[in-house]
């Protein structure tokens, strides 16, 4: 099942990934046999960020580059030509059905642990045809971190239910929320709030309610991180 590990740094698979949660995912799933380099930091805002001089080297120089798509990394496609890349274009969040900010789709698909597992998928199968000699590697990595994920999704609703459904609210500075609080079928949400703090209510069944990744550091345990994601507040009506 396994296959030999790459002897020297210079023998992994080059990756890059746009921002830190992708390249988080992909170090879960790539294990010792892929080396990645991110664009944006855990502390950096992709949405407003500006590519460095640096940035169209590690372009370059990448075999595989991980998006996220959704229109998130508006600055992509001029990093890209600079760079002269001609790496693979991975789009984590192929497949996902996106709901809507207005007249544009919501770029913020991985705060949900379903669309999670398709991000991750869809990488592993990346890896897969970059480098079939690792296989059976990446194929274990990413069913071990399915794993983790499905804990996850587990520990939150677990942590929701404990919360009195007329009590189950969040507030959020920014509207990246929106997959968190929606279930696979799709619930009724209340309207858009104005730019300040949002209040999110949560599905009345909260079983299906949905968990918000965190800002991990590499091979992080989903299921370790509730402190960032589940921060619900038991608001007294």
């Amino acid at each position: 099942m396994t296959a030999a590990l790459p002897a020297r740094a210079q023998d992994r698979l080059n990756l890059v990934a746009t921002f830190s949660i992708l390249g988080d995912f992909a170090r879960n799933v790539g294990g010792e046999r892929v080396s990645v380099t991110t664009l944006v930091g855990p502390n950096g805002d992709v949405h407003v960020y500006t590519p460095a001089p640096a940035d169209a080297k590690k372009i370059a120089d990448a075999k595989l580059v991980i998006i996220n798509g959704l229109g998130l990394e508006g600055w992509l496609s001029r990093l890209v030509q600079s760079a002269g890349s001609k790496a693979t274009m991975i789009t984590a969040s192929q497949g996902i059905t996106p709901r809507k900010l207005g007249a544009d789709a919501d770029p913020h698909a991985w705060q949900s642990v379903g669309n999670a597992r398709i991000y991750v998928v869809n990488i592993r199968d990346a890896l897969v045809a970059a480098d079939p000699a690792g296989a059976g590697i990446y194929r274990a990595n990413a069913d071990r971190y399915l794993a983790n994920l499905d804990a996850l999704d587990r520990d939150v609703r677990a942590a929701v239910a404990q919360i009195p459904e007329g009590r189950r609210k969040v507030i959020s500075t920014h509207d990246a929320f929106g997959y968190f609080a929606m279930m696979p079928s799709a619930i009724s949400r209340p309207p858009m709030a104005s730019n300040s703090s949002r209040r999110r209510a949560f599905p009345p069944n909260p079983k299906r309610a949905h968990a918000t990744l965190p800002r991990s550091s590499p091979r992080s345990k989903p299921r370790k991180s509730r402190r960032f994601f589940l921060k619900i507040l038991a608001i007294r009506g």
